[in-house]
């Protein structure tokens, strides 16, 4: 456990630096509404790469690196490229259409690189992530001062610095993965339990926190968008500092490694913490993003579930179907919710999906870890 520990950690503390800066100081520098329409221009081809790095993860994990399988991922990427900026520039315009588009082609080449490095078993997975989060801060810093510099539109800031990161870091990322991989190809067939499981494997994350300042934006304003981002931004840093990542519990489940006690009391600790953040958010409502009038600072309750989950869904998902059609529909319910313009029952749902959520991602791996602890496929 402890090396699995250090392992997780390694990897997110150099994903911290990071996030405290576009979590924290980009909102401080270019306010809650410009910060909104980032992150609404951000959701759809965020949650649309995800979904295709999951299938590129897939196959590339069983093996599959053929011509046409590089030409079925670019005309997935293409395609949502074009459906990111034709949605933007209907719902926003043309400029923000303009940065959809890239923003999605951006990441798709970055999941293409992460996907062959998460693949790829002959090289450090650690020191690789390590290598390109680096390279990303450097990125952000450099971008963030030369779009204060020339006086940017305030939201095109952090798209840009996205966007230059996902190709800079991607090619480290690329260069890294290109390498011949000689354990991976003696050991393809380790990958082929989960099947299409491993689709669903981030589809939490991706509903309940990457789309939703979309339609937050479009039916409660861009204010509301950015108070949502920045406390989900805040949730996420958090989750830097659990000792579990999804990708180091996949691996320590095959190896015997994870012990489910020892992550079923640092999950409580966590949602005990979550109780107190909330606290102190409200304490702080009505200073800089969060307004009294949107209480926005009550989905901080659930950021402990949240963190855990975070965690333990994706390897849950394949172990059982049943948190994923639970996050699913709770999912959708939020969702409906924030359509149909009722603020406050989108507060108490979201808080009852997070919850909900861990308690079956729990029940799944502990009824994984009863069954066998090696049957899972490598990370």
């Amino acid at each position: 456990m402890r090396r699995l520990a250090l392992a997780t950690y390694a990897i997110n503390g150099s994903q911290i630096c990071n996030m405290m800066l576009t979590a924290f100081a980009v909102p401080l520098l270019v306010g809650a509404e410009q910060y909104g329409q980032y992150a609404a221009v951000f959701a759809l081809p965020a949650f649309l790469q995800s979904g295709i790095e999951a299938y590129a993860v897939l196959s590339l994990s069983r093996g599959v690196r053929s011509r046409s399988f590089w030409l079925s991922y670019a005309g997935l990427s293409l395609g949502a490229a074009l459906v990111s900026a034709l949605v933007c520039a209907y719902l926003f315009d043309h400029a923000a259409a303009v940065w959809a588009g890239a923003l999605a082609a951006g990441l798709m080449f970055r999941g293409a690189a992460s996907a062959l490095v998460y693949t790829h078993l002959s090289i450090s997975f650690v020191r690789v992530n390590v290598t390109a989060e680096a390279v990303t801060f450097a990125v952000y810093v450099i971008v963030l001062l030369l779009g204060l510099a020339v006086q940017a539109p305030p939201y095109s800031i952090p798209l840009a610095m996205v966007v230059t990161a996902s190709l800079v870091a991607g090619t480290v990322l690329l260069l890294a993965g290109l390498k011949p991989d000689v354990v991976g190809d003696q050991e393809t067939a380790s990958h082929e339990r989960g099947g299409w499981r491993f689709l669903w494997a981030r589809s939490y994350e991706d509903l309940s926190l990457t789309l939703m300042p979309l339609f937050l934006a479009n039916c409660f304003g861009l204010s509301v968008a950015g108070e949502f981002r920045v406390i989900v931004s805040g949730m996420k840093v958090l989750s830097k500092l659990f000792p579990f990542r999804y990708e180091v519990i996949l691996r320590g489940s095959r190896l015997g490694e994870f012990d489910i006690r020892t992550f079923a009391k640092v999950s409580a600790v966590f949602v005990l913490l979550g109780f107190g953040i909330a606290a102190i958010l409200y304490l702080m409502r009505g200073n800089v993003f969060l307004s009294e009038g949107t209480a926005m600072w009550i989905v901080a309750l659930s950021s402990g579930a949240l963190v855990a989950s975070l965690a333990a869904f994706p390897v849950a998902t394949l172990y059982s179907v049943r948190p994923v059609v639970i996050s699913t529909a709770a999912a959708f319910a939020t969702l409906a919710s924030v359509i149909f313009g009722v603020l406050p029952l989108f507060l108490a749902l979201f808080i009852v999906m997070n919850f909900a959520t861990f308690a079956a991602s729990f029940i799944a791996l502990m009824d994984g870890q009863r069954s066998s602890l090696r049957s899972l496929p490598a990370g």
